[in-house]
Formats: C-alpha cells, structure tokens, sequence
C-alpha cells in the first residue's frame, strides 16, 4: 500500500484497505497506525504505549474521481526517561 500511495515513511505501517460510498461518492480507506520509535525530548526508546488518537488525512490523488482517506492511527506514549507524554 505504501507504493501505491507513494508513501516513504518507515513508521507507518499499513494495515487494510476498503472502498465505501460516503455522499454517493467511491472513497478508497486505508488504515494505517504512526509509530514513534523514540522520544522527541530525550530521544529515549524505553516508551510506555498509552493509547492512539485516529485522525482521518485526506490524501491528495492526481485523479479526483477516486477521494483516497487514511485512518491514521497516531501512538500516545508515556517515556520511562524523562517522564514526559507525546503523540507520534
């Protein structure tokens, strides 16, 4: 799936994909989560996972007819480190 979108991010990791009508519309969903290998603070990687937020991306396409949607799931984590919470 990260071909086809053209997708070059090494922490998203695609799970599914599926067409549903939405306004009488075609849209292409595709479920993804964001990892985040470490933390922006103190670059630690011992993270405590703590939950995701799903935000929806409107993925720009060159055909128009065919909407493209991610389901990005974004990671919460809490850091062991510095004890400090942040969201991919």
């Amino acid at each position: 799936m990260k071909f086809t979108l053209d997708i070059e991010d090494k922490n998203i990791i695609f799970s599914d994909y599926s067409n549903e009508n939405i306004n009488g519309k075609i849209y292409k969903i595709y479920l993804a989560e964001l990892i985040q290998p470490t933390c922006p603070y103190c670059r630690s990687t011992h993270l405590k996972h703590n939950g995701h937020y799903v935000s929806n991306v409107h993925f720009i396409t060159a055909d128009a007819s065919k909407p493209v949607t991610i389901g990005l799931r974004k990671q919460r984590v809490l850091c062991n480190g510095c004890l400090k919470r942040s969201m991919a």
